[in-house]
């Protein structure tokens, strides 16, 4: 059997009819879906645009004055002004205050080597201390509160079996002060 040759005009047919249908699965298959994953994303786009617009508006309406005061308040508690040793010693000695104030006896104060950060320094320090059990969680809590800003790192509480009423508290408290 003989198989029937094309002409070139019929061949040209075939390849122009093979082009359109080798591009008309390209836009269907892969083209039309990241179309419309586009036409979503740029929808999701606008939407996130307009409540940016609305939340600028209302932080624009709040007063930036007020927010920009609150950020210079809390900046100067975490500013260094002074050398590692300083900033160590004024930690130290916040700490010191801080438990004579509640009443507590501080057994023992290890000071860490003061870590230094890319652009902040990290002071910490270990101690025991005894006292009732309501003035050492008021002691952390001021320790924790403005101006001082600390963090409780570690903590171990425990009886104390030879005064009644009275607890022995293993701590680590740390603080960053930005350079």
């Amino acid at each position: 059997m003989r198989v029937p040759s094309f002409s070139i005009r019929e061949k040209n047919i075939a390849r122009v009819c093979a082009i359109v249908a080798i591009i008309f699965c390209i836009h269907r298959i892969i083209l039309g879906p990241v179309i419309a994953k586009i036409r979503v994303l740029q929808r999701e786009i606008d939407t996130q645009n307009i409540h940016l617009r609305k939340l600028t508006g209302l932080i624009r309406q709040s007063g930036d004055s007020g927010v920009e005061q609150q950020y210079q308040k809390l900046a100067k508690d975490f500013q260094a002004n002074t050398t590692l040793e300083e900033g160590m010693s004024s930690f130290l000695s916040s700490i010191e205050s801080a438990a004579r104030e509640q009443e507590l006896y501080v057994s023992d104060i290890k000071p860490s080597r003061p870590q230094d950060e890319n652009f902040y320094h990290r002071f910490s320090v270990s101690l025991v201390m005894e006292g009732p059990l309501s003035r050492v969680l008021k002691f952390l809590d001021v320790m924790q509160a403005s101006p001082h800003f600390c963090r409780i790192d570690d903590l171990r509480v425990e009886r104390n079996p030879r005064r009644q009423g009275r607890m022995k508290c293993h701590l680590s408290l740390s603080r960053i002060v930005v350079q």
